[in-house]
């Protein structure tokens, strides 16, 4: 958008000067008429002379009103400096700052329902009672709106190459990188993958994840739901089938919580076993405080595991005692068996 308004500006430039340079040989057309013949004789008498060529450079029969590349460069200059002429161009073409524009789009229930026809009206409603203040999920949303609409150039000075480098790629949209790799890719919304796409516009992406342990509001069931509005087919994926860090008796479980949360992913297999088998144990409570009241009830395993003395070669798996389950019913204000 910013190029497109630096190119706008740039014909109308030229086209005042066009304008300028015509009046003013206009100008001088009305000023000689009536004087034909005494400007004749005196561009005659300058043309016998030549005492004023090494100041001028020129004859007095050149004088034709038009002015000279150099006059016209110039006047292109205090145009584009003139602080009258930047204010018309400002208001006649405004910079929008992306941060801004974003603040006010969500701020504004009537802009969010004309381009946002997806939402309901109360999650509209939402959105704009939010503070005005943007949050971390906002970025992506930023990042988009500032590459559309264009960013002013920020001058990055002197200091520590990785500095330089890390502030140009942040104040620079046309700073890219050749790969990218990313940890935790599960965690990335469409918008954020389409953020990294931007930075690295060869699609060379190293990403390392696992859908499963998503912490983030979206919902993956696989690779392929997470980068393929991306990637397209453009990738390739590499299941991780042994696990060195989790042992056998937790690893136990995770098949079954896969399913029971809709997962299509299998497992890895454990290399070891921690010797301590899980136990289950009963939380019966409304569902409003279940949370708590599980919380409550492994710290609780935890204290009893950690009063026993521990041997050298007899470690405590918090993990392995206390494990939660979050069932499809879970709502239901009745006794649960969380695993």
């Amino acid at each position: 958008m910013l190029a497109a308004r630096r190119r706008a500006i740039d014909l109308l430039l030229d086209a005042l000067v066009d304008e300028v340079a015509a009046r003013h040989a206009e100008r001088l057309e009305r000023v000689e008429e009536g004087f034909e013949d005494v400007l004749g004789q005196l561009d005659a008498r300058l043309a016998a002379s030549d005492d004023h060529a090494p100041t001028t450079g020129a004859r007095g029969g050149y004088v034709d009103g038009e002015l000279t590349e150099d006059d016209l460069e110039r006047l292109r200059g205090d145009l584009a400096r003139d602080a009258a002429v930047a204010a018309v161009l400002d208001a006649w073409w405004p910079v929008v700052e992306p941060r801004t524009a974003l603040t006010a789009l969500l701020s504004d229930v009537a802009l969010l329902t004309l381009l946002a026809p997806g939402l309901m009206p109360s999650e509209i409603a939402r959105v704009a009672a939010e503070p005005a203040t943007l949050a971390p999920s906002d970025v992506p949303l930023l990042d988009a709106l500032a590459d559309a609409l264009g960013t002013r150039d920020e001058q990055v000075g002197p200091g520590d190459q990785g500095d330089f480098l890390a502030l140009r790629a942040a104040t620079r949209r046309d700073c890219v990188y050749g790969h990218v790799v990313v940890d935790e890719a599960q965690e990335l919304s469409p918008m954020q993958w389409h953020m990294v796409a931007r930075r690295c516009p060869t699609r060379s992406v190293t990403t390392v994840g696992d859908v499963d342990q998503t912490e983030a509001p979206h919902r993956h069931t696989d690779w392929a739901d997470a980068v393929g509005p991306v990637f397209g087919e453009r990738w390739h994926g590499a299941d991780l089938t042994i696990c060195y860090r989790t042992p056998r008796e937790v690893m136990a479980l995770v098949g079954p919580v896969l399913r029971v949360a809709g997962s299509r992913n299998a497992p890895p297999r454990a290399v070891r076993d921690a010797g301590v088998e899980p136990r289950d144990v009963v939380v019966l409570a409304a569902a409003s405080d279940l949370a708590e009241r599980l919380g409550a009830a492994a710290a609780a395993q935890v204290a009893a595991g950690l009063e026993r003395p521990v041997r050298r070669d007899d470690t405590v798996h918090a993990g392995a005692r206390a494990r939660a389950c979050w069932p499809r019913r879970v709502s239901q204000p009745s006794g649960h068996r969380m695993r």
